[in-house]
């Protein structure tokens, strides 16, 4: 079995371990799909060009120019002259600051090109020195002495190192024993494993394959897998001949395609029974001794639960002629009934704590005692709920904070005053349209208070629409 080291850099979770020549398919086989997936291999392949990874080089901000002043008119120079020096020193001006202008768009072109090279560079460092650590430690001490005695510095030049010590074996070496491998691993028996057995043999002609694409002889190598299945799974191998024989234009199928078509009927034979359906060709079912048929699923077999009984029973577990395994009807009705009342008592508890609180007798002025009627305490704790002490809060209808009584923030809001024309709204405040939509959507939202805002209403502006005047002492805001 082949020996593999877990890798937690990636992007791979394992590597095959190189401790000879005949390891070396396999580890360069799994060095050359971590460099491709961490996009290195240019920089990795030892039958490729060698390059080098270099830091991109930082372009360098262009200097300012150094612009002069201008020119002194002379003591005796006529205008047309100084004129004529002025122009030449605004045109040398203009031509210098054109001039640092392309420099510095230069400039930012360079940058950006290298802001990518940079990221470009960062990102492949980053994945060689992850191969680095990969190829370290999948290899032996003693390949590590021979990197140290050629001094290889980057991955590339391990895996130079490597081949030139190890000697692998070549295309033809590797054929021969990919061929021998498949002529052993087609003598199949009974007893072998399934998935084992037809892993080895895709594996096998995969290798083959890739080495001697050429000259492999895909026919006979059918024909004797063909012939190894007939001791596995005879029903596949009738299947396999139905369909061959029924495809027009077409001989026989490939060792690949026989692979996969196996795996796909041990899959539905270890699933779940609609995955049968799915199938194109079934199977040709094999008596099988018993009555059973090979490929068909086994009838279910039903289960009964039984109470298990104990095999010695207590001396206490019937006493007084009564069997506590078995209880009687009337044992069992008293439990029941047990049960029953242990569910309802809190119930029937609650019902009297609520009885005896309603029933508490209360005295009166006289002395005596009375209960009150339900109606008449009702009515009592909501006066006392909207008669409650002045507070400052934030009003549940305009969200402003103002003084409200308890919870009729109706009595104080002035702009419930102006949503139902009530009036008394100071001129300095100002009711927007916003919070008339707050307070009206207050009180679609709770019906309760619309009611008693409404009867609050209907008080204040009396039977003839008057409005009462508000008391001088009673500050809202």
């Amino acid at each position: 079995m082949a020996l593999t080291i877990p890798i937690p850099e990636g992007p791979f979770e394992s590597i095959a371990f190189l401790g000879d020549r005949t390891d070396w398919p396999a580890w360069f086989d799994d060095v050359t799909a971590i460099s491709r997936a961490l996009d290195i291999w240019k920089y990795v392949d030892p039958d490729g060009k060698d390059h080098r990874l270099n830091e991109p080089i930082k372009p360098t901000v262009p200097k300012r120019p150094n612009l002069k002043q201008f020119p002194a008119r002379g003591q005796y120079e006529t205008d047309k002259v100084y004129d004529l020096r002025v122009e030449q020193a605004r045109h040398a001006h203009s031509l210098s600051t054109r001039e640092y202008d392309v420099l510095y768009e230069q400039y930012r072109m360079d940058t950006a090109k290298y802001l990518s090279d940079l990221a470009g560079y960062t990102a492949a460092k980053d994945g060689l020195q992850k191969l680095y650590k990969i190829i370290y430690r999948s290899i032996p001490e003693r390949c590590r002495a021979y990197m140290r005695l050629d001094g290889a510095e980057t991955p590339r030049d391990m895996i130079l190192c490597l081949r030139s010590r190890i000697n692998p074996p070549s295309d033809e070496e590797r054929a021969s024993i990919a061929q021998r491998q498949f002529d052993i691993n087609l003598r199949a028996q009974p007893t072998d494993d399934k998935q084992v057995f037809i892993e080895a043999i895709a594996l096998a002609a995969v290798e083959l394959h890739r080495l001697q694409a050429s000259t492999f002889h895909e026919a006979v190598a059918v024909e004797d897998l063909i012939k190894s299945f007939q001791t596995i799974d005879k029903p596949l191998v009738d299947a396999w001949t139905r369909k061959l024989d029924g495809a027009p234009g077409r001989a026989f199928g490939t060792v690949l395609d026989i692979v996969e078509e196996f795996k796909y009927k041990m899959r539905i034979q270890d699933d779940k029974p609609y995955l049968k359906d799915l199938s194109g060709a079934t199977p040709a079912s094999a008596s099988v001794s018993g009555g059973t048929t090979l490929g068909e699923p086994e009838p279910p077999i039903s289960v009964e639960v039984e109470t298990r009984k104990p095999l010695v029973q207590n001396h206490t577990a019937k006493q007084n002629g009564v069997d506590s395994a078995n209880p009687s009807k009337k044992a069992k009705k008293v439990k029941q009934d047990a049960v029953v009342a242990d569910e309802q008592q809190p119930k029937f508890e609650m019902a009297e704590r609520e009885a005896s609180f309603n029933d508490k007798p209360f005295k009166s002025k006289n002395g005596g005692s009375d209960h009150p009627p339900t109606e008449k305490y009702s009515k009592s704790k909501k006066k006392d709920q909207s008669n409650g002490g002045l507070a400052k809060q934030t009003c549940p209808g305009c969200q402003l904070r103002h003084v409200i009584r308890g919870d009729a923030w109706w009595e104080s809001c002035y702009v419930y005053y102006e949503l139902e024309d009530l009036g008394n709204v100071p001129e300095h405040f100002t009711v927007t349209d916003r919070k008339l939509d707050l307070a009206f959507s207050r009180l679609e939202d709770f019906p309760d208070e619309r009611r008693r805002a409404s009867e609050w209403a209907g008080k204040q502006s009396g039977q003839n629409g008057a409005k009462e005047p508000e008391p001088a002492a009673f500050n809202l805001w």
